[in-house]
């Protein structure tokens, strides 16, 4: 049928071509253009509206864990309503699904016993719902003139119509060159330390994103707002150098679906404006952030004049009890670090309310230090800290703090570690 279309439509339009064109050659050139570039809308109109049809049985959970995967990709608010749908593709006995924000593209796939190739997109939420609520059955898939018809065998049965395919972007090419592979519980831990600190203004750029630094024997991640950084590095070997930023909500749906499949491990491709993540029959691309991302190094101390050691899980306990009375705008805290001991206070004249807690620490410094901070962010880096007890090194009540697990080998002489976190000041009005 597809020949016989192809056959009318060239005769159709040299016939034409050579009547107003005089030269022949220049007729057929114009009728081989026009011929070709309605091509795929003679394909699009035989597939979709003159009977093409498939039907295939897919196991319930199967199809629900592939949707799973690529659901959380569909965005909820967009001006571009195809984005709102998912795009079922049945090639060469695999149903692969697709989704897409136009930042990121992701495929999920499954086995099917069908030799027919077809496509259809559908309303992502609707048919997830629809899915979900089946039940764990057999789910009979069946595609006919652009209308998703679904059946289990307990009796329900329902369809959804498809929408317009020649919109549904299209995903970028990958070439599987330069693959590297990291293991997914190192690339979760490298996340969670630094995710937290990304900035929530989307005017900032950047720092929106997560910046990820891949050397042939290193790699880390940092994020900063401006008032914290978290940075987490380690010792790996890859086949490449790059440095990119990406979208944390990006790398987070990654380290979900791995958690899904189980995977030890990711592997990845760096391309142009894309890194490609792979498991079996999944891949996300996701689009780079634009850079370049500040210089963080800058913005380090490295000579303290205070320091203090601290048991982490006490100091987080503590600082929970006492922000509870702080000031709702800035979360305000007061510390004053004294000789063996931590006073850790809130005052909020509000509700005319007062806390405070102190805490053994062991302090080394030129004088007392009386310094206050935002008791969020504060909390954020000693939940996602590892180590038993820190390091807090200091200089003044105004001068950026930073905080390191304190390891066997750190010294009072130069502390060294792969993780380091920062954390501005706030002033104290009394």
């Amino acid at each position: 049928m597809v020949l016989h279309v192809y056959k009318h439509a060239y005769i159709y339009y040299t016939f034409k071509y050579k009547k107003r064109n005089k030269t022949k050659g220049r007729g057929k050139r114009t009728a081989l253009y026009r011929f070709r570039r309605c091509k795929s809308i003679f394909l699009y109109t035989i597939i979709f509206y003159s009977g093409g049809v498939m039907n295939v049985t897919v196991k319930q959970k199967k199809l629900y864990d592939v949707l799973q995967k690529v659901f959380p990709i569909v965005p909820s608010r967009t001006s571009l309503q195809v984005l709102t749908n998912l795009k079922l593709s049945v090639t060469q006995g695999l149903l692969t699904i697709y989704a897409s924000d136009l930042d990121n593209f992701v495929q999920a796939s499954l086995t099917v016993s069908t030799t027919e190739d077809i496509e259809i997109a559908v309303d992502a939420r609707k048919f997830t719902d629809i899915i979900r609520e089946m039940g764990n059955d057999d789910i009979s898939l069946t595609i006919e003139n652009n209308v998703l018809y679904l059946e289990n065998g307990s009796g329900f049965n329902c369809s959804i119509t498809g929408v317009g395919l020649r919109e549904f972007p299209l995903f970028p090419e990958t070439e599987f060159i330069d693959k590297n592979t990291i293991s997914t519980k190192l690339f979760k831990s490298l996340f969670t330390k630094s995710s937290f600190a990304v900035s929530r203004d989307e005017s900032r750029g950047c720092l929106c994103g997560l910046f990820w630094d891949i050397q042939e024997k290193r790699t880390g991640m940092v994020a900063t707002d401006g008032h914290r950084l978290g940075a987490s590095f380690t010792d790996i070997s890859f086949s490449t150098n790059a440095s990119i930023i990406l979208s944390p909500k990006s790398i987070g749906n990654v380290l979900k679906i791995a958690e899904l499949e189980d995977a030890e491990d990711l592997e990845f491709v760096i391309q142009d404006k894309y890194v490609v993540f792979y498991m079996d029959h999944f891949r996300l691309s996701t689009k780079m952030i634009q850079g370049p991302y500040p210089d963080y190094e800058k913005g380090i101390p490295h000579e303290f004049s205070k320091r203090a050691q601290v048991e982490r899980a006490i100091l987080l306990e503590a600082i929970k009890r006492v922000s509870t009375v702080s000031n709702s705008k800035n979360q305000l805290i007061k510390m004053i670090f004294t000789e063996g001991n931590l006073n850790i206070s809130a005052q909020n004249r509000e509700i005319g309310g007062f806390a405070e807690q102190n805490i053994p620490i062991t302090y080394t410094g030129d004088e007392d230090l009386n310094i206050g901070f935002n008791s969020r962010y504060l909390q954020d880096i000693l939940s996602v800290m590892e180590s038993r007890e820190i390091i807090v090194n200091m200089n003044n009540h105004l001068k950026a703090v930073t905080l390191l697990p304190h390891n066997s080998s750190d010294t009072e002489e130069g502390d060294t570690s792969e993780d380091i976190f920062l954390i501005m000041p706030l002033k104290i009005f009394e």
